[in-house]
């Protein structure tokens, strides 16, 4: 998969180059919620709980805190831009066992992607957007239980993130802000600043 995913990199690079001589380059910052971490979240811990665990403790009561990101683009032309993602998602549980609360899990996932964007409506300062990406997300799942003495740290297998987001909307030209739409990585819902140089 790591393979794959440098192949897509190296091709969305030597494409950029490909077009006109203006190099313009775009930096972002956001936050995302209801993101598909979250909703893995929720089925992991059933998984985790009933595979992983010591028989009888048991994961409750999730609680996700949404994901924090930056991006690079690089804009290829006036409608297209190629770049890569990064993000930070954090989630905790209670460790439950007979009834009662015995400590907390910590989930942690890290996702790292390449993104496709095209610009279908330019008016001014105002743009609408969609885009599509493709990356991994490493999950990090430790569990620190209430007297402090037993901690169980554990990387997950890493797995494929995607994003698909048809509507974008992006105020600015040089910087602004942007709200988007969409499902995957960066969440249903996601908005953040942006500048351009």
């Amino acid at each position: 998969m790591k393979m794959n995913l440098l192949a897509i990199v190296c091709l969305l690079l030597m494409g950029a180059n490909v077009y006109g001589q203006q190099k313009k380059h775009s930096i972002e910052a956001g936050l995302g919620i209801w993101n598909t971490n979250e909703i893995l979240n929720t089925f992991s811990d059933m998984i985790v709980s009933s595979a992983l665990l010591p028989k009888g403790l048991e994961m409750k009561d999730d609680n996700s805190y949404g994901s924090a990101h930056l991006g690079y683009k690089y804009l290829c032309n006036k409608t297209f831009a190629i770049g890569g993602f990064a993000a930070y998602d954090y989630a905790k549980s209670k460790g439950v066992s007979d009834g009662k609360e015995t400590g907390k899990f910590y989930k942690t996932h890290y996702t790292f992607a390449v993104e496709a964007e095209l610009t279908y409506l330019s008016k001014g300062n105002f743009n609408m957007y969609g885009l599509a990406g493709i990356g991994e997300t490493f999950y990090h799942l430790k569990y620190k239980d209430n007297s402090d003495k037993n901690k169980n740290d554990s990387n997950m297998n890493p797995y494929t993130a995607f994003q698909i987001t048809p509507v974008g909307l992006r105020y600015g030209r040089n910087a602004g802000a942007f709200v988007e739409l969409g499902f995957g990585y960066r969440g249903i819902l996601n908005a953040g600043v942006f500048a351009r140089f």
